[in-house]
């Protein structure tokens, strides 16, 4: 009886703990509710099965196009971010980051801009998060020079 209870127990949690694995070449991205299921891109090396990983949105929210998954601002495409690179200036004072045909985040800046020679790809958010600073006027109002010279998110905000 022993033998046949313990080869019941190895055979759920056996069963358990396989659920949980996936395979990228057939696991697409998909939403569950607000969150973000993705199954990762293996490693050359490896030798772990490969898991599910779950992203919550939280206020973003759950967007898929094609074979990518991403928490969006908004459930829509965005004509912004239709031909543009990772980034791509809203206006003078604001940067948009995108993925997908979608904007994943919106940075305030003191000035947004394609520097000279640029091809558009690269964009300059002066002011904004990670933006060089020697003190807190170089960062938007938002943010503070860090010790390192970095435009950040106060601590504690």
């Amino acid at each position: 009886m022993f033998r046949l209870v313990l080869g019941f127990c190895v055979l759920v949690v056996g069963l358990v703990g396989c659920r949980d694995e996936c395979d990228p070449a057939v696991d697409w991205p998909r939403c569950e509710g607000n969150v973000l299921v993705t199954c990762p891109e293996p490693g050359v090396d490896q030798i772990v099965p490969i898991r599910f990983s779950r992203i919550d949105c939280g206020s973003r929210v759950c967007v898929t196009s094609g074979s990518r998954g991403l928490c969006a601002l908004s459930p829509d495409p965005s004509p912004l971010c239709a031909d543009a690179g990772a980034s791509v200036c809203e206006s003078d004072t604001s940067r948009v980051r995108c993925g997908a045909g979608f904007i994943t985040a919106r940075d305030e800046c003191l000035h947004c801009f394609v520097p000279d020679g640029g091809n558009g790809s690269y964009v300059t958010c002066e002011g904004g998060p990670a933006s060089l600073c020697s003190d807190d006027s170089d960062c938007v109002p938002s943010l503070t020079c860090s010790p390192d010279g970095f435009c950040v998110t106060p601590s504690g905000a």
